[in-house]
């Protein structure tokens, strides 16, 4: 990741000091770059979104066939989301959970809040997207606008999403291990 951002302000990896946002969001430690990144882990995966002066956040989730996610849903899902999750087919429901919960988490890291902010308070979704589709993710007024959404799916077992303010930006994919 350090090798990454370097590249990308053509500083050595060494150099650049990582520090936390007040509620744990990861920024560079000196305020002089105008860089903006996040990243997930899940097993031995890494997505990584950088960006210059632009909010964002992305999730990466490993599609767990173990996690119950019929009792998960309510915890994490609003009333219209909960209705529309219950009335899918069963074998269409770990997708759209996973859809849900990556655009989720992925908004509340791009809003610099975590999980402070209560899961069930706001609308993302559950529809599928094509590829690199921008669509509008609600979110409550006072977080300033709308927000961009790409979805990935980088390996079949896995839920990707990037959320970034706006909808004025594009995406670029680096090839694995770049």
């Amino acid at each position: 990741m350090r090798a990454l951002l370097g590249a990308y302000l053509d500083r050595p990896p060494a150099s650049l000091e990582l520090a936390s946002g007040p509620f744990g969001k990861p920024e560079l430690g000196s305020k002089e770059f105008d860089l903006t990144f996040n990243w997930s882990v899940t097993g031995s995966f890494l997505a990584l979104a950088v960006a210059r002066n632009l909010p964002l956040g992305v999730d990466l989730e490993w599609r767990d066939p173990a996690l119950e996610l019929e009792r998960l849903a309510p915890t994490v899902m609003g009333p219209e989301e909960l209705v529309r999750f219950r009335a899918l087919p069963a074998a269409e429901r770990p997708a759209a959970f996973f859809r849900l919960w990556t655009r989720k988490e992925a908004l509340v890291k791009a809003l610099g809040v975590g999980f402070r902010r209560e899961p069930k308070g706001f609308f993302v979704g559950l529809d599928a997207a094509p590829w690199g589709l921008l669509q509008p993710v609600s979110a409550a007024p006072e977080d300033g606008g709308a927000w961009g959404l790409v979805e990935l799916e980088p390996e079949r077992e896995l839920a990707c999403a990037l959320v970034a303010a706006g909808h004025d930006w594009t995406l670029a994919l680096l090839p694995n291990g770049a």
